[in-house]
Parts: structure tokens; C-alpha cells; sequence
């Protein structure tokens, strides 16, 4: 796909050619690699951070505040090129927004910088945990509080933007104290196991496994809270609307292809119910209502 994408509304002047050079230089020779033959492109995420490309919705790594419009327009500019990746950037950016509201202002300091910089890469995993809010299953990780933090059993089947050395966040339950604790698992803290998950349809480069905890150690300067009720209230919205970024990008990369098919398949195309402008005009409604609620 093309990977030149308008993201001139941002205010860095430096990161935005960096981030354009990127993609087209890193991560665009490894698109079919990644879509057909599960290659994670861990350069390319290291790469992304060092241009400043995680940070844009973090107040503590913004003197201005956070904007919300940049994070999902550098998401956007990566989906545009390769959704898979996209995908990769939302997990390490909804991971910083979760460090972001961490309880302990120490667990803020040390854990935030490395992953708003891309140094310390890693993702989430709260789809259980949203589904157990939504009364749709329980929460699949229990831990025991110990001295010093929390021991963890159980297992989840589905994490994204891993590998050895990654981190992630994710929800447990903790029964005696009838409470929900987010901590932050390191993937090569004891106790922890990463297990290739079945496979996927062109997702493969997502570096998606189950993440298997057998008594494993969760010290609390990892932990993001201790009782999550306040803290999900913070953070949901903004977790919801970052993934507009893999919606808008992977869209406009599909009217990229419909307009470059014109010459050699209009004949066919044009019997089409939905044409590149009427997509394109739509695909701008859309992100106009998304800048909209990112800038409140």
C-alpha cells in the first residue's frame, strides 16, 4: 500500500519526516513478510518509539498535554501501510495510557519513559477483563497476595505485541481481598510461559500467545492498581478511541488500491456499489467526528 499519509496536523516538526521515512524505508519491504509469513516487526516498533511515535497521548511525557489526534494520526499512517503493525502500535499505546494512570507515582516514573520511548516494548491484555465487566466471561488470572506484591495462576489465551523481553498490563482477580488488581507482567519474570497460539489470518506478525502464569511473582512496583474500580473509569475511553487509528488507516489503504486498479479493472470496478470518492468522503466524516472527540 501506499504509505504516505497527510499527518501535517501534528505539531513536531522533526518526527513527522522521521515517522514517514520509517515507514517507508522499515516497515513497507516487510509488509507480505509480515501479513504471510508472521514476521513481527520489532524493528520497525523500536524504530517508531526513538521518532517519538508512542508519546503524543501521554500528559507526564508532554509538556502541553496530551493529543490525542497525533497518536491516532501516527496509528493511522502505520495501519494505512500494514494493519497487523497498526495493531502492534495500538497495544503499545494503550499500555501507556494504563502506566499513565498508575496508582503509585513511582510505578508512573519508572515504567512510563521506556515504554513512551519505545525502548521497552509490550502490550495488553484486557480482552478478558472487558469481557468479564461485560458479564460475558470471568476474569481468567487469580492472584494471592504475598509479601511484597502478588503470586499469579492461570492462564490467557490471547495477548498481542509480545515476545521474550516484551511487558504487558493486565487485569486479575485477587479472591481473598474480593478485589481486581492491573499489574504490568514481565515476559520473563519466573513462573511465566509464552505459548504460540494457533493461527491467525493475516495476524500472524501481531506476536500474539497465551501467556500461562504458574505461581509466578508480580512485585508491587509493577503494579498499575491495586483496585481497579477507579481506575477503569479513567482509562476507557481513551483505550476505546485509539483504535480508531487501525480503522482509519486500513480504510484509506483499501481506496489507495481501489484508485490504483483504475486503469486495468475500471471496466469492472465501476459496477461497484461503493466508489473510492463516496469511500473517501465517508472515511472523512469519520475522521472528523474522531478528532473531535480525541480533542475533548
Amino acid at each position: 500500500m501506499n504509505a504516505t499519509i497527510d499527518i501535517s496536523t501534528l505539531s513536531s516538526s522533526r518526527t513527522l519526516p522521521d515517522i514517514n521515512a520509517l515507514i517507508k524505508q522499515q516497515l513497507a519491504p516487510q509488509t507480505i513478510a509480515i501479513d504471510r509469513q508472521g514476521v513481527y516487526p520489532a524493528e520497525f516498533m523500536t524504530s517508531l518509539g526513538n521518532a517519538q511515535g508512542y508519546q503524543h497521548h501521554l500528559p507526564s511525557l508532554n509538556q502541553h498535554g496530551p493529543d490525542f489526534s497525533q497518536a491516532i494520526n501516527v496509528m493511522q499512517a502505520v495501519s494505512r501501510e500494514c494493519m497487523s503493525t497498526g495493531f502492534c502500535v495500538w497495544c503499545q499505546d494503550a499500555l501507556g495510557w494504563y502506566i499513565e494512570h498508575a496508582d503509585e507515582a513511582s510505578v508512573r516514573d519508572h515504567w512510563l519513559p521506556r515504554v513512551g520511548s519505545g525502548q521497552q516494548l509490550g502490550g495488553t491484555g484486557l480482552s478478558n477483563a472487558m469481557k468479564h465487566f461485560a458479564s460475558i466471561e470471568p476474569l481468567k488470572i487469580k492472584v494471592k497476595r504475598v509479601d511484597g506484591g502478588y503470586v499469579a495462576n492461570g492462564t490467557l489465551p490471547w495477548v498481542s505485541n509480545l515476545s521474550e523481553g516484551h511487558v504487558f498490563a493486565a487485569i486479575f482477580q485477587c479472591d481473598e481481598q474480593q478485589k481486581n488488581i492491573m499489574a504490568i507482567v514481565e515476559c520473563g519474570q519466573n513462573g511465566f510461559q509464552l505459548r504460540q497460539c494457533a493461527e491467525f489470518t493475516a495476524l500472524e506478525g501481531s506476536g500474539t500467545y497465551a501467556c500461562h502464569f504458574t505461581d509466578s511473582f508480580i512485585p508491587d512496583a509493577n503494579v498499575i492498581s491495586h483496585d481497579v474500580r477507579s481506575l477503569i473509569p479513567r482509562i476507557r475511553a481513551g483505550f476505546v478511541l485509539l483504535q480508531m487509528g487501525m480503522g482509519l488507516g486500513v480504510v484509506q489503504g483499501c481506496i489507495d488500491i481501489m484508485r490504483q486498479m483504475h486503469d486495468t479493472h475500471h471496466h469492472v470496478n465501476r459496477f461497484l456499489d461503493d466508489q473510492p470518492d463516496a469511500l473517501e468522503e465517508a472515511l472523512q466524516d469519520a475522521r472528523k467526528a474522531t478528532y473531535f472527540l480525541a480533542n475533548e
